[in-house]
């Protein structure tokens, strides 16, 4: 994944974490994390990336270097995959307002068709077991 996409995916996982109300601080640092990448350029990330050096960039601390590193190698993150995931679907569930916000902020595309239908299962999993109290 190019730079700009990687700024793209962090600023997704900020505003999903942001619209959960978890974790205000990770949200900050996802959107700071963004907008650092946005500022570079190509070749200055190419060279921080390869050279190990992402963390000497002011709002990059180890663990969004992780990140990073992930989804320029891969254009994969665990970590996103898990904001991404169940922590969102279990909130979707129990909340039919947030859910109706993140279908507006999460694109179609911006999660697979296998997370997708893993998704669904878990809100219907929530709704039947909110139903039944």
């Amino acid at each position: 994944m190019d730079r700009l996409g990687i700024a793209r995916a962090l600023g997704e996982t900020a505003d999903l974490l942001a619209l959960t109300g978890e974790e205000p601080f990770r949200a900050r640092a996802y959107q700071r994390g963004a907008r650092v990448l946005e500022a570079l350029s190509d070749a200055d990330f190419g060279r921080l990336l390869a050279e190990g050096r992402l963390t000497t960039l002011a709002g990059i601390g180890r663990g969004l270097a992780v990140v990073i590193g992930d989804l320029a190698r891969s254009g994969r993150s665990s970590a996103l995959e898990q904001v991404r995931g169940e922590r969102v679907a279990q909130r979707v569930g129990a909340d039919p307002e947030l859910g109706a916000a993140l279908r507006d902020v999460l694109p179609d595309e911006a999660v697979d068709a296998p997370r997708r239908q893993s998704l669904s299962l878990v809100v219907q999993k929530e709704r039947i077991r909110g139903s039944a109290t």
